[in-house]
């Protein structure tokens, strides 16, 4: 198998609490990631090898992305510590 650094990556980015946990654990075929109806639950990025089809691939997991009530118009913010 190929290195983690080397294979195609997919990240799971999106507002906070729309699932992107629950795909995560889904594609990843184990409980991982923590699934919460708590907005925010995830705070580190999580990481899988996964297989699509045949291909591997690295799965990560995000926080997802907020726009901050102090943010500029546009302004995007990341809620992810890593």
């Amino acid at each position: 198998m190929q290195p983690m650094n080397h294979l195609p990556k997919i990240a799971l980015i999106g507002r906070a609490n729309v699932g992107k946990s629950t795909l995560f654990n889904t594609l990843a075929e184990q409980k991982k990631a923590i699934v919460s109806s708590i907005a925010g639950t995830t705070r580190d990025r999580n990481y899988a090898k996964i297989n699509w089809r045949g291909r591997i691939l690295e799965i990560i997991d995000t926080g997802g992305i907020y726009h901050g009530e102090e943010a500029e118009l546009g302004e995007i913010h990341f809620n992810d510590h890593k």
